[in-house]
């Protein structure tokens, strides 16, 4: 295995464990395997997202676009709704290179919907809840 492919599926296992930690103990991730000719992406996540996981120690804009880009790709192919690029953070103050202070990327139509879906989830609880079943 490549030293590249050694740190990107490190990095990739590193944030399976961080949600799989106590503290988001309720939501389901893992490292799908990866079948056929289209990538489905480094994680799925809580039944609707793909992760795109990227370890680079330089990377500009426009990678991050072409990051968000792949993770929506990947999203489609995986049959999922969200795409989501997660780009590790070597140099964060305060703990450098945890998982916490990675970069979460995706675009403002991705956030809208997910947004969207949260307040719509939202209301419907508060209804459910003023019925008082």
């Amino acid at each position: 295995m490549s030293a590249n492919k050694a740190r990107g599926t490190k990095w990739e296992t590193a944030v399976v464990n961080f949600f799989r930690s106590t503290l988001h103990s309720t939501i389901k991730a893992y490292r799908p395997a990866q079948t056929g000719f289209q990538d489905v992406g480094d994680i799925h996540l809580a039944e609707d997202f793909v992760l795109q996981c990227k370890d680079w120690e330089k990377w500009s804009k426009a990678d991050l676009w072409k990051f968000v880009d792949a993770a929506n790709l990947q999203a489609i192919h995986a049959g999922k709704p969200w795409g989501v690029a997660v780009v590790k953070r070597r140099k964060a103050p305060g703990s450098p290179g945890s998982v916490e202070t990675a970069t979460v990327a995706m675009d403002l139509g991705t956030f809208a919907e997910i947004v969207t879906d949260l307040t719509e989830g939202r209301e419907a609880l508060q209804r459910l809840e003023d019925l008082d079943l």
